[in-house]
């Protein structure tokens, strides 16, 4: 079987260095909530999306600092575009 040519994987200049998970657990309404700061580095061109897999995560609001971003999330994945490149 012949392998995938280079130009057809995505070219992702973000790598996620670090995740902060916090969950909270409400037993009576049967529901999990919480919050997740990623810190993530960019490498140049290329570095001014975002995209995670969520799996099947209902995604309330996405942040940088302080600014709310516009997001949207298909087929399990979350698509963020940065204001501005990260490095």
């Amino acid at each position: 079987m012949p392998l995938a040519s280079p130009a057809a994987e995505p070219a992702y200049r973000l790598t996620v260095v670090h995740y902060d998970l916090r969950l909270r657990l409400d037993i009576a309404e049967e529901s999990v909530s919480g919050e997740l700061v990623a810190t993530a580095r960019g490498f140049g061109a290329g570095s001014e999306s975002l995209v995670l897999d969520v799996g099947d995560l209902a995604i309330d609001s996405v942040t940088l600092g302080r600014e709310r971003l516009a997001f949207a999330v298909a087929d399990h994945r979350l698509s963020v575009r940065l204001p501005r490149v990260l490095s």
